[in-house]
């Protein structure tokens, strides 16, 4: 009988683990849709560990477990993760919030079993919760992970705050000095009215941040459709002119012999002069095979000339690569947006752009002055902030997102922003 006894007591604790396992599996699928997890092995273990574990936490209302799971599972997710400041913290609460108001309902609320039966009847029932918001979540979320702006992160901050402070304060502040004073049935009623809001909050704020998410990239893609209108339009007008040109043509030939022949050379320079500032002559600007660049970048040269700047841009992108339009688009526009802001109050107001495809990279340099001191930060201590604060945490997101790297270096007024992702074709790497 003891054997059998300890047989079944084995058999238990492997299959509470199992569950356990199971539920913190689930949760790390979807915790890795919002937030990028370091590359090293390590990481995604200790951060699986992290759910497996506090999926088994006894959490009841009116004791102090939720504190102290708080506690460990706020810095280690931390820790594990890497990206957006508030938007990790923001996706910490709202998980926490989830799966502890989740472990809270049923650990105080299905007391009423026989304590025989508590224990297994609680572990079954958080995994069968936990599968049904994984399938319910899993097909609602992007394949990829989810890329937002910093401003929307700050919000969706704010808003995880109201429901992580509410399950704190009925799980942990209601503890057994109280029931001197409340009766333990009140307590209870506010943990069922309190922990289901929570719950359903932390739904809220993940679809929040879904929409935020899709606003952004439909912002993004309109962008760049702007880019490339404008970029097709120019390219109709320059058809247009050369027409014009070519049917004129021999009417101006013809002009220039009559000048050249009556010997007025200087009308006849003056004429040909005219002609070859010609726009259809000095035909469209095109920096590389790459539509998407090329739209860019003719739009970014088009408003350095407007501000009375100068450019010089060496680009070789090929027609296509592994880099979406959009995060290429992002890419090169966010670093001509801000050497563009840099550099029109500096004295030197050039532009330097160098940008090529080779062994497997895509390498982009963007150089340009700057007026005030940049702290570590890169933000200018001068009035006009963010020259280059604006875009780059962007810009970084788009590196890492394709195992890249991003890095400024600044040399006595001089900003230089160097990127390097890696990228395929379509027959393999280039």
């Amino acid at each position: 009988m003891e054997i059998i006894h300890k047989a079944g007591s084995i058999l238990y604790l492997l299959l509470a683990w199992s569950l356990y396992f199971i539920n913190g599996i689930l949760f790390y699928r979807l915790f890795t849709r919002f937030v990028t997890v370091k590359s090293k092995w390590i990481w995604k273990l200790l951060l699986c560990s992290v759910f497996v574990l506090s999926s088994g936490m006894v959490i009841w209302v009116g004791d102090h477990n939720l504190i102290l799971t708080f506690l460990c599972y706020l810095p280690a997710c931390l820790w594990c993760t890497k990206g957006s400041r508030y938007g990790r913290l923001a996706v910490i609460f709202t998980f926490f919030c989830m799966e502890m108001s989740v472990c809270a309902l049923i650990d105080t609320y299905i007391s009423f079993v026989h304590w025989e039966f508590y224990n297994s009847l609680t572990r079954i029932c958080r995994t069968v919760v936990y599968a049904v918001i994984y399938m319910l979540l899993k097909n609602k979320l992007p394949e990829k992970e989810v890329i937002l702006s910093e401003r929307f992160w700050k919000i969706v901050f704010g808003l995880t705050v109201m429901p992580l402070c509410s399950m704190l304060s009925v799980v942990s502040l209601t503890d057994d000095t109280f029931f001197g004073t409340i009766e333990s049935s009140v307590v209870k009623n506010l943990g069922i009215a309190v922990l289901p809001f929570t719950f359903l909050t932390s739904f809220v704020i993940l679809a929040a941040v879904v929409a935020f998410a899709n606003y952004e990239k439909l912002a993004r893609s309109q962008q760049l459709y702007e880019m490339r209108e404008s970029y097709y339009q120019n390219l109709k007008q320059q058809e247009t002119s050369i027409r014009g040109l070519r049917h004129d043509m021999r009417n101006h030939l013809a002009t220039i012999q009559t000048l050249l022949s009556g010997g007025n050379t200087k009308q006849a320079l003056y004429h040909l002069n005219e002609l070859l500032d010609s726009t259809a002559l000095q035909g469209c600007r095109r920096f590389c095979p790459n539509e998407t660049a090329n739209a860019v970048l003719q739009s970014k040269a088009d408003l350095i000339i407007r501000q009375g700047m100068e450019y010089d841009f060496r680009v070789e992108i090929p027609e296509k690569i592994s880099v979406s339009d959009i995060d290429l688009c992002s890419l090169i526009g966010n670093a001509l947006d801000n050497a563009i802001r840099a550099a029109v109050s500096a004295e030197d107001h050039r532009i330097i752009v160098r940008c090529r495809c080779d062994k497997g990279l895509l390498m982009l340099k963007v150089v340009n002055a700057f007026v005030g001191e940049l702290d570590k930060d890169l933000r200018t201590t001068k009035a006009d902030k963010e020259h280059h604060g604006m875009g780059l945490f962007r810009m970084r997101e788009i590196a890492e997102q394709y195992g890249g790297y991003l890095e400024t270096n600044i040399t006595e007024n001089c900003f230089e922003l160097i990127t390097c992702l890696p990228i395929y074709n379509f027959s393999g790497k280039i």
